[in-house]
């Protein structure tokens, strides 16, 4: 996944991956650097992954850090990620391993731009 640079006010990202079928967050990582503009496709399962450096991922509906793509199990479900231009380059006010719920209510307080792309799964997996 990649991007371009966000509004002046960009001092980081947060990216946030949920299934809007069932109101699932699949997963969130945030306080991405501003100067990264890009994830790589297999950023570790961790709190605080490697790459990229400073980055934090919170626990996915399954219960693991980080990606947690979709399993729609048979039925139409429609998916959305959602780049967030963060205005700080740390998410103050958050516990050393909080809830996805809690990071996307304290990256709406800290938001200088979004963007957002939906997809939607197939009812069934392909053959």
């Amino acid at each position: 996944m990649s991007w371009t640079a966000g509004p002046v006010a960009t001092s980081s990202y947060a990216v946030v991956f949920r299934d809007n079928t069932n109101g699932l967050v699949h997963s969130v990582i945030w306080d991405i650097p501003g100067t990264v503009h890009s994830l790589s496709e297999n950023v570790e399962n961790t709190a605080r992954p490697g790459t990229p450096a400073g980055a934090r991922q919170a626990h996915a509906y399954d219960g693991q850090y980080g990606y947690s793509g979709p399993c729609p199990g048979g039925e139409v479900h429609d998916y959305e990620f959602e780049l967030i231009a963060v205005n700080v380059a740390t998410v103050p006010g958050l516990s050393a391993d909080p809830e996805s719920a809690a990071v996307v209510t304290a990256l709406a307080q800290h938001t200088a731009a979004r963007a957002k792309l939906a997809v939607r799964s197939n009812a069934s997996p392909p053959p």
